[in-house]
């Protein structure tokens, strides 16, 4: 009979144990793929561009936030190109906010490009936008939403 309950105790713990535990651990996905999308100015379309996404997409079970760490090089921006340049993507879907934050070599530098962008969970769907007015966006549906979300006048 005790052997019995301490089985019981001891599995009983064990399931508490996985269910806090799952939660927190996140599941990767590799990403890596070339886009092609547009660069809008004032809303209009002027040129393509390519984008390059290869990194790691952090999915955690019953959390709203997800991750994405590695290359968002960004052909219209030379700038994201850049030796040990690294892009940190997070999603909070519960607030419907997407942000990017890039960083080389332990420093976060400016490169006069929104952090605020829209994103899917696939990441082949997306637009981010520059501190000049410039809109990459893969549709034009994505770089109006981005506009009227994020209060671009022109």
């Amino acid at each position: 009979m005790k052997t019995n309950t301490k089985i019981r105790i001891w599995i009983l713990v064990l399931a508490l144990l996985a269910v806090w535990l799952l939660p927190k651990m996140p599941f990767n996905e590799e990403i890596e793929r070339k886009i092609e999308a547009q660069v809008y100015v004032e809303g209009i379309p002027v040129r393509t561009t390519e984008v390059v996404i290869e990194g790691e997409r952090s999915r955690y079970l019953f959390s709203d936030r997800q991750m994405f760490f590695g290359d968002f090089q960004v052909e219209e921006y030379p700038r994201t190109q850049r030796e040990d340049m690294m892009a940190e993507i997070s999603w909070h879907e519960r607030f419907d906010v997407e942000q990017i934050l890039y960083a080389q070599n332990a420093t976060f530098p400016d490169l006069e490009m929104e952090r605020d962008l829209i994103i899917d969970g696939t990441m082949k769907h997306f637009a981010l936008g520059f501190k000049d007015g410039r809109i990459v966006a893969t549709s034009s549906e994505l770089m109006e939403e981005y506009r009227v979300r994020y209060g671009i006048e022109n």
